[in-house]
């Protein structure tokens, strides 16, 4: 029976981190933020719905455990599989920080100031 890399269950084990980390701290920001009222709307998704994004990385693990016992571990298919892996932990990482920079800033990412939304102050004299 051939052994299983680490380097799997380690991944996975990231992978599952950056999700638990963008659904408190998302949560968290947004607690803070209660009394402005002014989060994005991706923190709420993260918040309330992104636990199931622990789906990915428990389907990512038993497929690449899976992969690895059925056809043995070549250095063709290891590296493969890490290569998915790395991409899942990397889509991860950025809805985390997406997430949690959504609910800091107080509103959408792409909510820019603009002109007309800058108001002047009456003249002093």
């Amino acid at each position: 029976m051939p052994t299983i890399p680490k380097v799997y269950a380690r991944l996975a084990l990231m992978q599952a981190v950056f999700v638990i980390y963008a659904v408190l701290f998302a949560g968290t920001w947004i607690k803070i933020h209660i009394p402005f009222g002014n989060s994005g709307p991706l923190a709420y998704l993260v918040r309330d719905y992104g636990f199931l994004l622990l789906l990915l990385p428990t389907a990512w693990g038993l497929w690449a455990v899976v992969a690895a016992q059925r056809a043995g571990l070549d250095e063709d298919r290891h590296l493969t599989l890490l290569l998915i892996g790395w991409i899942v932990t990397a889509f991860l990482f950025f809805v985390a920080c997406i997430a949690t920079t959504s609910a800091a800033r107080g509103g959408a990412l792409t909510d820019l100031p603009t002109r007309t939304s800058v108001k002047r102050l009456p003249d002093a004299r």
